[in-house]
């Protein structure tokens, strides 16, 4: 698989090869997302998606960076980040009410 492409956060600052959280790792050369070392299923743009929050945490990260960052060269409605981050949440076992890993900071970001 390719490395991240141009424009999303892993691009911006140098990281190691894996990102780590919770029972989670990025690998970012291989673009795969593991848990306990089992590969987990997720599309291309939550997974870029998902990079951006590890690489940028604790920072809240704006909506728009965000856009800009996983869809630099079109326009895309909220919408599209949202269900991003749904699935993100989804596979991570996560909750918007109770979040451990992705928290949504009103009118600010994630």
């Amino acid at each position: 698989m390719a490395a991240p492409r141009a424009g999303v956060a892993s691009e911006r600052r140098k990281f190691d090869e894996n990102l780590r959280f919770g029972p989670f790792e990025l690998n970012l050369t291989d673009r795969r997302l593991l848990r306990d070392g089992h590969p987990v299923a997720l599309a291309p743009k939550p997974y870029d998606t998902l990079v951006c929050f590890v690489q940028e945490a604790p920072r809240v990260v704006s909506k728009q960076e965000l856009l800009n960052a996983i869809w630099p060269d079109i326009f895309v409605t909220d919408d599209g980040l949202v269900q991003c981050v749904v699935e993100i949440r989804r596979l991570l076992g996560d909750s918007p009410r109770e979040p451990r890993y992705v928290e949504t900071v009103p009118r600010r970001g994630y």
